[in-house]
Formats: structure tokens, C-alpha cells, sequence
């Protein structure tokens, strides 16, 4: 079932402004902090970091906007973005925002170094340690798959770093920004992605629409998405078997509600 032109654009923009809502938060829980004299009117880059480690995208930044850069420590982790003209400092903090960070500059001289223990806010963001049980061990539920039902999981958003959704993992809306996504598992709600790709692996599931921004979009045989595909700026690779715009049943018990009725002669 395709949605009309207009609804399709509304949903769009839906998602545009989730997005730059999505970079607000970011750079205002982002952990760097600035030291030095940073100008307001920043030079504006255009940067292209496909999966790239951290420190290698600071240096590609550096080489953009023109700065002398040195780097202290270590800066674990990738960066997958795509930027057009955009200022190198907020450029620069999408690439530290998801780690605690320290930002000097003098002139045209920045350094990067991680920040003391003693420097960092305390986070309340980070998902609590399961929870051993002593209650006696019962059969599994039925998986939501197998009950046909939609299954529930929590908002993902992500900015300045890609994100993987293991086979056994169930997430609600998924916002990735400056980033891409990799989905083996469930998606109970929507995926948008600004800036980066999304590949949906055989046996996972998008229950909602899926959106990208300046990406790609690859459906592997076996991959579900039961609402639309929108790409903008992007291309589609989708293999034969993956089943695009498929909407669930409300219920499959009408026909057997009781098999042992007869029909009336």
C-alpha cells in the first residue's frame, strides 16, 4: 500500500525535525569542553568520514577548516558521517559527542585530549546492569514474531556514531544523525537516518517506515520492512527476497476461531 505524495513529504519533514531536534540534545549532553578562545563565526566544512577510527576524522576535519591539530590520548571508536558546509565546531562535536572530551584552541592551533576523571559530569544515561533472579526458572515467553503481536522497545537516538541492532535486540523509533545503521534484530517503530547508511540484515524486522537522508538504504534477502522505503539523496539495494511495504494482519484467528464448528447446511 503506497501513501499519497503529500503524506509522504509530511512524514519527511516529521522526521527532518526530529532530527535537528535530535542535534540540540546532542550538542547540549555532548561531554566536550571548549577551552580557549573558539570564534563565533566558524569556518564552514564540508567533510566525508565513512566509517572512519575518530582520530583520523579529527584530522580530515583539521585539514578542512584549516587548523593545526594535536591529539593526546586515545580516541576509541569510528565516526560514519557525511557533512555539507557546516561549521567545523559543531562538526567537531558530533565527532567527540559521544565520549568526554577536552577542546583547546588558541588561534588556529586546537588540541584534543580526553577528559580527567574528575572533569566529567556524572551520566545518568547509561543503561542499568541486569539483574540476577533467584525465582525459579519458567518456560520463555512466545517471541512477539511468533504471537504476531508488535513487540515494544525503547527510543534509539544516535549522533556522530553508527549503531547496531543485534539479532536478539528489540528498539522502538531508531534516529541515527551523522551516522549509520545495521539491523540484524527488530525495529518496532520507525528508522530514519541523516547523513549515513542503513542495511537491514536477512531475518530482521522494521515494523514502521524507513527514511534516509544523504544514504543508502541495502535489504538483504530475508529482511522485512512492513511500511515504505523513502530515500533522498541515496540509493536502494534490495535484493529480491526482502519484502518492502508488507503490513501485518490485524488477526490471524478469524478463519479458525473453532474448528470444531460445523458450517450450517
Amino acid at each position: 500500500m503506497h501513501r499519497p505524495p503529500k503524506l509522504l513529504a509530511h512524514r519527511a519533514l516529521i522526521v527532518v525535525m526530529a532530527l535537528m531536534a535530535a542535534l540540540q540534545a546532542s550538542t547540549a549532553r555532548a561531554d566536550v569542553r571548549r577551552e580557549g578562545t573558539w570564534p563565533e563565526n566558524d569556518a564552514l566544512v564540508t567533510l566525508s568520514a565513512p566509517g572512519l577510527p575518530r582520530a583520523e576524522a579529527i584530522r580530515r576535519l583539521a585539514a578542512e577548516a584549516g587548523w593545526s591539530v594535536v591529539i593526546q590520548g586515545s580516541l576509541p571508536g569510528t565516526v560514519d558521517m557525511q557533512v555539507k558546509k557546516q561549521p567545523a565546531s559543531k562538526v567537531l562535536e558530533l565527532i567527540l559527542s559521544d565520549g568526554n572530551y577536552r577542546a583547546s584552541r588558541e588561534g588556529d592551533l586546537v588540541m584534543i585530549a580526553p577528559a580527567a576523571p574528575s572533569d566529567r559530569p556524572p551520566s545518568d544515561d547509561r543503561a542499568p546492569a541486569p539483574v540476577a533472579s533467584s525465582a525459579p526458572a519458567s518456560a520463555p515467553p512466545a517471541s512477539p514474531r511468533a504471537r504476531g503481536r508488535r513487540p515494544h522497545g525503547e527510543d534509539r537516538v544516535v549522533t556522530g556514531s553508527s549503531i547496531r541492532i543485534e539479532k536478539d535486540q528489540v528498539v522502538g523509533d531508531l534516529v541515527v544523525l551523522g551516522g549509520s545503521a545495521e539491523v540484524l534484530g527488530t525495529v518496532s517503530g520507525d528508522v530514519a537516518v541523516f547523513g549515513g547508511s542503513l542495511e537491514v540484515k536477512r531475518g530482521a524486522r522494521v515494523y514502521g517506515d524507513v527514511a534516509t537522508f544523504g544514504g543508502s538504504v541495502t535489504l538483504d534477502e530475508g529482511a522485512r520492512i512492513d511500511g515504505d522505503v523513502n530515500v533522498v539523496g541515496g540509493s536502494l539495494d534490495r535484493h529480491d527476497q526482502a519484502s518492502v511495504g508488507i503490513r501485518a494482519p490485524r488477526s490471524r484467528r478469524m478463519k479458525r476461531r473453532n474448528p470444531a464448528a460445523k458450517p450450517p447446511p
